[in-house]
Protein backbone atom coordinates (compact mmCIF):
# COMPACT_ATOMS: atom_id res chain seq x y z
CA UNK A 1 0.00 0.00 0.00
CA UNK A 2 1.32 3.15 -1.03
CA UNK A 3 1.74 6.38 1.30
CA UNK A 4 -0.97 9.03 1.16
CA UNK A 5 0.88 12.13 -0.49
CA UNK A 6 1.45 14.58 2.35
CA UNK A 7 -0.57 17.93 2.45
CA UNK A 8 0.16 21.73 3.14
CA UNK A 9 -1.07 22.61 6.65
CA UNK A 10 -3.88 24.54 5.72
CA UNK A 11 -5.72 21.05 3.97
CA UNK A 12 -7.11 19.63 7.02
CA UNK A 13 -9.55 16.84 5.90
CA UNK A 14 -13.59 16.31 7.34
CA UNK A 15 -13.82 13.30 9.30
CA UNK A 16 -16.87 12.30 7.45
CA UNK A 17 -16.10 9.97 4.15
CA UNK A 18 -18.55 9.12 1.55
CA UNK A 19 -17.41 6.19 -0.71
CA UNK A 20 -14.27 6.51 0.54
CA UNK A 21 -13.95 10.20 -0.31
CA UNK A 22 -13.20 12.87 1.74
CA UNK A 23 -13.34 16.89 1.15
CA UNK A 24 -10.77 19.73 2.94
CA UNK A 25 -12.32 22.33 4.96
CA UNK A 26 -10.49 25.13 3.77
CA UNK A 27 -11.80 28.46 3.10
CA UNK A 28 -13.51 29.41 -0.57
CA UNK A 29 -10.89 31.54 -2.67
CA UNK A 30 -10.85 35.36 -2.58
CA UNK A 31 -11.87 35.55 -6.32
CA UNK A 32 -14.54 32.86 -5.80
CA UNK A 33 -15.90 35.13 -2.68
CA UNK A 34 -15.83 38.07 -4.60
CA UNK A 35 -17.30 36.99 -7.49
CA UNK A 36 -20.62 36.20 -5.23
CA UNK A 37 -20.43 39.37 -3.20
CA UNK A 38 -20.56 41.36 -6.51
CA UNK A 39 -23.08 39.43 -7.72
CA UNK A 40 -25.51 39.68 -4.73
CA UNK A 41 -24.97 43.65 -4.64
CA UNK A 42 -25.77 43.46 -8.30
CA UNK A 43 -28.92 41.66 -8.32
CA UNK A 44 -30.64 44.12 -5.11
CA UNK A 45 -29.44 46.79 -7.53
CA UNK A 46 -31.29 45.39 -10.48
CA UNK A 47 -33.94 44.93 -8.66
CA UNK A 48 -34.22 48.45 -7.39
CA UNK A 49 -33.64 50.19 -10.23
CA UNK A 50 -35.94 48.00 -12.68
CA UNK A 51 -38.82 46.83 -10.76
CA UNK A 52 -39.15 49.33 -7.75
CA UNK A 53 -37.82 52.70 -8.89
CA UNK A 54 -39.47 51.99 -12.66
CA UNK A 55 -36.71 51.75 -15.18
CA UNK A 56 -37.96 50.98 -18.51
CA UNK A 57 -37.54 47.35 -19.61
CA UNK A 58 -38.47 44.64 -21.89
CA UNK A 59 -40.87 46.22 -24.63
CA UNK A 60 -40.22 49.59 -23.31
CA UNK A 61 -37.03 49.63 -23.17
CA UNK A 62 -36.81 48.43 -26.95
CA UNK A 63 -39.95 50.90 -27.64
CA UNK A 64 -37.76 53.51 -26.35
CA UNK A 65 -34.51 52.14 -27.88
CA UNK A 66 -35.99 51.84 -31.40
CA UNK A 67 -37.41 55.58 -31.07
CA UNK A 68 -34.21 57.02 -30.33
CA UNK A 69 -32.45 54.89 -33.19
CA UNK A 70 -35.14 56.82 -35.30
CA UNK A 71 -34.37 60.28 -34.19
CA UNK A 72 -30.99 59.50 -34.85
CA UNK A 73 -31.60 58.54 -38.35
CA UNK A 74 -33.86 61.76 -38.69
CA UNK A 75 -31.16 63.80 -37.87
CA UNK A 76 -28.79 62.73 -40.41
CA UNK A 77 -31.76 62.12 -43.09
CA UNK A 78 -30.79 64.44 -46.06
CA UNK A 79 -34.06 65.60 -48.58
CA UNK A 80 -37.66 64.61 -48.12
CA UNK A 81 -38.50 61.86 -45.50
CA UNK A 82 -39.40 58.30 -46.74
CA UNK A 83 -42.68 56.49 -45.96
CA UNK A 84 -40.45 53.51 -43.86
CA UNK A 85 -39.18 56.38 -41.32
CA UNK A 86 -41.91 58.32 -41.07
CA UNK A 87 -44.26 54.83 -39.87
CA UNK A 88 -41.36 54.53 -37.42
CA UNK A 89 -41.79 58.03 -36.02
CA UNK A 90 -44.98 57.80 -35.38
CA UNK A 91 -44.69 55.54 -32.71
CA UNK A 92 -42.67 58.09 -30.57
CA UNK A 93 -44.68 58.66 -27.35
CA UNK A 94 -42.65 62.23 -27.12
CA UNK A 95 -43.79 63.45 -30.68
CA UNK A 96 -47.35 62.02 -30.49
CA UNK A 97 -47.57 64.57 -26.79
CA UNK A 98 -46.48 67.24 -28.78
CA UNK A 99 -48.74 66.52 -32.13
CA UNK A 100 -51.37 66.08 -29.39
CA UNK A 101 -51.16 69.81 -27.66
CA UNK A 102 -51.02 71.02 -31.21
CA UNK A 103 -53.65 69.63 -32.76
CA UNK A 104 -56.15 71.73 -29.37
CA UNK A 105 -53.58 74.94 -30.03
CA UNK A 106 -54.40 75.70 -33.39
CA UNK A 107 -57.48 75.42 -35.23
CA UNK A 108 -57.55 71.52 -35.65
CA UNK A 109 -60.80 71.80 -32.84
CA UNK A 110 -62.65 74.05 -34.90
CA UNK A 111 -63.37 71.36 -37.65
CA UNK A 112 -62.56 68.44 -36.32
CA UNK A 113 -63.38 68.56 -32.77
CA UNK A 114 -61.42 68.33 -29.48
CA UNK A 115 -61.05 64.40 -29.81
CA UNK A 116 -60.87 64.27 -33.38
CA UNK A 117 -63.80 62.97 -34.28
CA UNK A 118 -65.75 66.12 -35.75
CA UNK A 119 -68.30 66.00 -32.90
CA UNK A 120 -68.85 69.53 -32.04
CA UNK A 121 -71.10 69.89 -28.96
CA UNK A 122 -72.58 66.72 -29.73
CA UNK A 123 -73.19 67.77 -33.67
CA UNK A 124 -71.26 66.96 -36.55
CA UNK A 125 -68.35 69.82 -37.39
CA UNK A 126 -67.12 70.57 -40.92
CA UNK A 127 -64.08 68.51 -40.48
CA UNK A 128 -63.61 64.48 -41.61
CA UNK A 129 -63.30 62.34 -38.62
CA UNK A 130 -60.09 61.38 -37.56
CA UNK A 131 -61.20 59.01 -35.24
CA UNK A 132 -62.75 56.01 -37.54
CA UNK A 133 -60.94 54.07 -40.90
CA UNK A 134 -62.09 55.74 -43.93
CA UNK A 135 -59.98 58.41 -44.85
CA UNK A 136 -60.64 60.93 -47.93
CA UNK A 137 -57.05 61.61 -49.38
CA UNK A 138 -55.03 58.90 -48.38
CA UNK A 139 -53.81 57.44 -44.74
CA UNK A 140 -50.22 57.22 -45.67
CA UNK A 141 -47.58 60.10 -43.47
CA UNK A 142 -46.35 61.60 -46.72
CA UNK A 143 -50.14 61.87 -47.89
CA UNK A 144 -51.67 62.93 -44.06
CA UNK A 145 -48.59 65.46 -43.76
CA UNK A 146 -48.93 67.14 -47.44
CA UNK A 147 -52.62 67.57 -46.26
CA UNK A 148 -51.54 69.49 -43.31
CA UNK A 149 -48.80 71.25 -45.45
CA UNK A 150 -50.87 72.77 -47.93
CA UNK A 151 -54.22 71.86 -47.20
CA UNK A 152 -56.96 71.50 -49.22
CA UNK A 153 -58.77 74.75 -49.97
CA UNK A 154 -61.66 73.86 -51.89
CA UNK A 155 -62.85 71.54 -49.17
CA UNK A 156 -62.16 74.03 -46.15
CA UNK A 157 -58.71 72.47 -44.77
CA UNK A 158 -56.41 75.63 -44.56
CA UNK A 159 -52.36 74.88 -45.36
CA UNK A 160 -50.17 74.83 -42.15
CA UNK A 161 -47.05 75.97 -44.13
CA UNK A 162 -46.05 78.83 -42.69
CA UNK A 163 -47.81 78.98 -39.71
CA UNK A 164 -46.09 75.70 -37.77
CA UNK A 165 -42.35 74.39 -39.13
CA UNK A 166 -42.19 71.06 -40.56
CA UNK A 167 -41.31 69.68 -37.58
CA UNK A 168 -44.60 70.66 -35.94
CA UNK A 169 -46.34 69.24 -39.13
CA UNK A 170 -44.52 66.49 -39.07
CA UNK A 171 -45.66 66.02 -35.23
CA UNK A 172 -49.20 66.78 -36.17
CA UNK A 173 -49.82 64.32 -38.61
CA UNK A 174 -47.94 61.64 -35.95
CA UNK A 175 -51.08 62.47 -33.67
CA UNK A 176 -53.36 62.14 -36.31
CA UNK A 177 -52.07 58.71 -37.75
CA UNK A 178 -51.78 57.78 -33.93
CA UNK A 179 -55.49 58.69 -32.69
CA UNK A 180 -56.62 57.28 -35.88
CA UNK A 181 -55.42 54.05 -34.73
CA UNK A 182 -57.70 53.96 -31.54
CA UNK A 183 -61.31 54.34 -33.28
CA UNK A 184 -64.10 56.31 -31.18
CA UNK A 185 -67.54 57.00 -32.49
CA UNK A 186 -68.07 60.06 -34.34
CA UNK A 187 -69.41 61.92 -37.37
CA UNK A 188 -70.71 59.33 -40.04
CA UNK A 189 -68.25 58.71 -42.96
CA UNK A 190 -69.53 59.64 -46.45
CA UNK A 191 -69.61 56.34 -48.77
CA UNK A 192 -69.22 58.55 -51.78
CA UNK A 193 -66.15 60.04 -51.05
CA UNK A 194 -64.51 58.19 -48.38
CA UNK A 195 -62.11 55.32 -48.59
CA UNK A 196 -62.19 52.35 -45.96
CA UNK A 197 -58.22 52.08 -45.13
CA UNK A 198 -57.60 51.15 -41.46
CA UNK A 199 -54.23 52.00 -39.99
CA UNK A 200 -52.56 49.12 -39.54
CA UNK A 201 -48.87 49.87 -39.02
Amino acid sequence: MTEPIPMPERDILKPHSFDGIQEYDNDLPRWWLAILWLSIIWSVLYIFWYHIAGAPLGEERLRLEIAQVNEERLKHATGPLDEELLRALSRNPERIAKGGELFLKVQCITCHGAEGNSMINGNPGPGANLRDMYWLHGNSMTEVIHILTDGWPDRGMPAQKGLLSDEEIMNLAIFVVDSARRPIPGKAHDPERDHEAAITW
